[in-house]
């Protein structure tokens, strides 16, 4: 009752009541409910504070080798549920700590039950070609970016997203053992290419199958030049293809004359 007031109001309704004012008298002038006043001034009577008081006995019980036979429990299983590790944990432990003791030590330790990282899985090469793009780019201003045109696709699943959670610390996100292999889905799904500017966003348009380099050169026929046309009048718009792309782009003669229009 007492935890949504500040501490000066409590401090104020405390003062009040010693110098002889009435419980109501002090709910009037504080502008508190009188049953919250009457909770407060309790407290204060009982505990000789007005500030709630925390019980910290689990942690007295916590020792190193508790620690130590958590941590391991959730290295054997990192996808094991909150209820499932502090049940077991409270079988092992001849203290009985709590359920609230336990999940609190889950946290100082840094462990919280976190979904899986989505897998990239991206070659060599491509990791060299997106570094030295970006590289190169590194000191570009607001400014130089606005006659580009961006571009990529992705899928569109109908159904439930079945996402797997593991314990892990902050640091362990790009685990091999904590980023798995991404499952096949039996979602329905929904291939899609669009593109993006400073002036506007372009047309979102359906792709069967795969992409390879016919499909794109269709694709920059049907979605990137209308939006050159349309957004960069004077000839001045610059296509920056999709990473996964580049092959496509620099590879096919017709590609790089489409995007170069």
């Amino acid at each position: 009752m007492g935890r949504c007031v500040s501490r000066d109001v409590k401090d104020l309704i405390v003062k009040l009541e010693k110098e002889g004012n009435s419980i109501a008298k002090v709910s009037r002038i504080a502008g508190i409910s009188w049953s919250t006043c009457k909770s407060i001034l309790k407290k204060f009577s009982s505990t000789g504070t007005t500030e709630n008081q925390y019980n910290n006995a689990g942690w007295l019980k916590w020792t190193p080798k508790d620690s130590r036979s958590l941590t391991r429990m959730l290295e054997e299983d990192r996808t094991a549920s909150t209820k499932s590790i502090i049940d077991k944990f409270q079988t092992w432990n001849p203290n009985r700590l709590s359920r609230s003791t336990i999940y609190r030590r889950l946290k100082r330790l840094g462990l919280v039950r976190r979904a899986l990282r989505k897998s990239v899985i991206i070659r060599a090469q491509n990791m060299k070609k997106r570094r030295r793009w970006a590289k190169e780019r590194l000191r570009w201003k607001i400014a130089d970016w606005h006659n580009h045109v961006f571009s990529d696709e992705m899928s569109v699943q109908i159904g439930k997203d079945k996402r797997v959670y593991v314990w892990r610390t902050s640091d362990e996100k790009d685990r091999p053992h904590l980023v798995p292999k991404k499952p096949r889905s039996k979602n329905i799904s929904v291939m899609v290419w669009g593109s993006i500017t400073s002036k506007g966003k372009g047309i979102l348009l359906p792709v069967d199958g795969n992409i390879n380099s016919q499909k794109y050169y269709q694709l920059l026929q049907d979605g990137l030049l209308p939006i050159l046309d349309w957004y960069f009048p004077d000839g001045d718009g610059v296509f920056c293809p999709g990473q996964r792309h580049l092959s496509y782009f620099h590879r096919n003669p017709r590609v790089v004359r489409a995007a170069s229009h």
